[in-house]
């Protein structure tokens, strides 16, 4: 917003400049009141229960419920530290911009518009392993005996652009790794069925143990797709199929 003044007295001026100095403090005040949550880095599920600290005395830390924190008093400059059983503690330091600020994180809709900071706890490794040493229990591998090495056509996405989506809307960065600068293209293996199905999900090319199961996570959710199997003399037979997920920390220019 532009703002056009003529000044015409020394009265003027100090009339401006009180009222500058009003709306400054104003907007202040307002800057230093927000809210904080957590989440899983892993599977994005909210942390209910976590505690926040710091070391300034002049922050005023309370817990308003549903795993929400209020932080009041909380300057530029100020840094807390948050912990949760079985997780990593995080310390966080506000900044002079508010980019870092949530508007919604996870489908979770915020307490106040634009005065949620998000913060991702990770899980302890060794729990974090059992999770996921879980979750491939649901997963068997089948066989892959007849699989056909060299079909006369591949198979191939009936949807591309449908299958893309839906991958994409399952997956996330996680912010660590985005400040580590960690990225690069994960490849999914599966098994292409005679019926269209993919099955037998695998990594076959490794980023980081994280990303890798986060896109395997991805393309697990979207394995009832049908796709066009591959065919050799025709006839419909098993193949290998490589999906590769890709995870960029900057954006290329057009």
């Amino acid at each position: 917003m532009r703002l056009f003044l003529s000044i015409k007295s020394s009265k003027c001026t100090r009339f401006r400049s009180l009222l500058v100095m009003m709306c400054f403090c104003f907007y202040g005040s307002a800057n230093d009141v927000f809210y904080l949550r957590c989440f899983d880095t892993d599977n994005l599920e909210k942390i209910a229960t976590f505690s926040v600290n710091s070391r300034s005395k002049k922050i005023e830390i309370s817990n308003v419920g549903d795993g929400i924190y209020r932080l009041d008093n909380f300057k530029k400059g100020t840094e807390i530290m948050i912990s949760a059983e079985n997780y990593s503690t995080e310390k966080y330091k506000r900044h002079d911009m508010r980019s870092e600020i949530a508007v919604k994180y996870n489908f979770e809709p915020v307490l106040k518009s634009g005065d949620t900071i998000v913060i991702e706890l990770q899980l302890k490794s060794e729990l974090l392993l059992k999770r996921w040493a879980e979750e491939d229990k649901q997963y068997p591998v089948g066989d892959t005996s007849t699989i056909e090495l060299n079909p006369d056509t591949k198979p191939n996405l009936i949807d591309e652009r449908e299958f893309n989506k839906k991958i994409a809307m399952k997956l996330h960065f996680p912010k660590y790794l985005v400040d580590e600068g960690v990225e690069g293209t994960v490849y999914i293996a599966a098994i292409a069925e005679m019926d269209g199905t993919l099955t037998n999900f695998s990594v076959a090319k490794s980023v980081d143990l994280q990303l890798d199961r986060i896109a395997l996570r991805a393309v697990r959710s979207v394995g009832l797709i049908k796709i066009n199997s591959a065919t050799k003399n025709a006839v419909p037979v098993r193949t290998r199929l490589v999906i590769p997920v890709s995870f960029r920390t900057t954006v290329s220019p057009k």
